[in-house]
């Protein structure tokens, strides 16, 4: 697993506004905090025993990593364009492939940036749940957090979505293993990068930091053996 031990802080600009997310941030997945005050990123990265540091803006976390040049950050973008179409009565690929019906609990085994986990958890609906693990703490810790925030605010349309999403930092093959014999509906595996594709900043800095975690004959006996409908494995073309 991943070492985290972040040093976590605040913008130049919103060092007040964000105190209160350090703080809440750091009990729940560990971490320091040191005052930002003028301090540059590369100043702080030096104070930082991992070189690992996350930024507060507007109550929003950032991860910055000593080798990458793209900070890592939780977007609704992607699922609020597939999320409108649905809205509009429009059916979205995956939610096809995986049969998910109002009520289910999906078990996704790669949270990553989140944007599939909230598509599925449209289809849950209310009485729905959907359990989307993530083994890198860097990944779980950024968007699990922003996901938390997002539940919270009721001027965020997606807050009732964000709601049905239990993220756990654990990798496939320890969670499956501790779980009884048909105790979730649907399991959807999308190992990324397993051939990586180039795309956005957003997704390079996704895969700087996951774990890359094939899926074995063992994870996936484990998996049908947990599942009582389907188990769908993503792969590119």
């Amino acid at each position: 697993m991943q070492e985290f031990f972040p040093l976590v802080t605040t913008s130049r600009n919103t060092q007040e506004a964000n105190a209160g997310e350090v703080q809440e941030f750091i009990k729940l997945y560990g971490g320091f905090t040191e005052e930002r005050n003028e301090q540059s990123i590369a100043e702080l990265m030096e104070k930082s025993p991992h070189k690992q540091l996350v930024v507060f803006e507007k109550q929003k976390p950032s991860f910055y990593g000593e080798e990458s040049s793209v900070a890592l950050r939780f977007h609704p973008n992607m699922a609020a364009l597939r999320l409108d179409q649905l809205a509009k009565g429009n059916t979205d690929r995956l939610l096809r492939v995986l049969e998910v019906e109002p009520g289910m609990i999906v078990l996704d085994g790669t949270l990553g940036l989140g944007s599939d986990a909230l598509i599925e958890a449209w289809q849950v609906g209310e009485t729905g749940k959907v359990i989307a693990l993530e083994a890198s703490p860097i990944i779980a810790s950024i968007v699990g957090f922003s996901l938390k925030k997002l539940a919270a605010d009721p001027e965020e349309q997606m807050g009732h979505l964000a709601k049905r999403i239990e993220v756990k930092n654990d990798s496939l093959e320890l969670f499956l293993r501790k779980q009884k014999d048909s105790s979730v509906d649907v399991i959807y595996l999308d190992p990324m990068f397993d051939r990586p594709v180039k795309s956005s900043d957003g997704i390079s800095a996704l895969r700087q930091w996951a774990m890359h975690l094939p899926i074995s004959q063992a994870v996936l006996a484990d998996a049908l053996r947990v599942v009582k409908h389907r188990v769908v494995i993503k792969e590119s073309k």
